[in-house]
């Protein structure tokens, strides 16, 4: 995999620093996985198995991005563990902004030639409101066309991080969940509904 060149920007947004702080409240939640990830893409593992990947992750991660970003720029990362429900890492610390903002997404989504699907199409269009860089990003391993979620995953990402977290920004959960470019395996209703009532 051949490495990206990453803005000063970017770098300066992944160290842990004053300036890399969030502001004000979390502005929501960005969901993305590893292969149709449009700020980092990362074409290996792909697909979840239940063996331990975040280690393999990593390594491609630094593979393809070089050791320039001082800390991995996703607040969680969720893959699959043994017993077949799913483990889920901080990476981030919270009060840390995601590094990359709206023009670093649309490098890459030209660059890497991704194919955008119509939800995140509206995210990018209608919701300028909400500055990427102060949201919760969380990372799901593997390719969500393909991988097969069970409960579990929606039950830990909705009652875990989404509502406690919506709970203190004071937002809504569903108008502030933002799946992008998540393929058709991952359900939507299913997280709204752990996000709102935990089950």
């Amino acid at each position: 995999m051949a490495e990206i060149n990453l803005t000063a920007e970017i770098k300066a947004f992944s160290r842990l620093s004053s300036i890399s702080r969030m502001r004000g409240k979390i502005q929501g939640f960005a969901i993305e996985d590893t292969i149709n990830n449009l700020a980092f893409p990362v074409y290996r593992p792909v697909l979840d198995t239940s063996k331990p990947l975040l280690h393999v992750l990593m390594k491609e991660f630094k593979s393809r991005y070089g050791n320039e970003l001082e800390v991995f720029p996703y607040h969680y990362v969720v893959e699959m563990s043994e017993d077949g429900g799913y483990n889920i890492h901080n990476t981030r610390p919270i009060s840390q902004k995601f590094p990359a903002n709206r023009e670093w997404y649309n490098l890459r989504i030209k660059e890497d030639g991704l194919i955008v699907n119509k939800e995140t199409q509206s995210f990018f269009k209608s919701r300028q409101d909400k500055d990427i860089q102060e949201m919760l990003h969380i990372l799901i391993i593997g390719d969500s066309n393909l991988d097969v979620y069970g409960r579990d995953i929606y039950k830990k990402l909705g009652s875990y991080i989404i509502a406690p977290f919506a709970r203190l920004s004071m937002i809504p959960t569903s108008p502030n969940i933002f799946l992008l470019n998540m393929g058709s395996k991952f359900n939507r209703k299913a997280l709204v509904t752990a996000s709102t009532t935990g089950a």
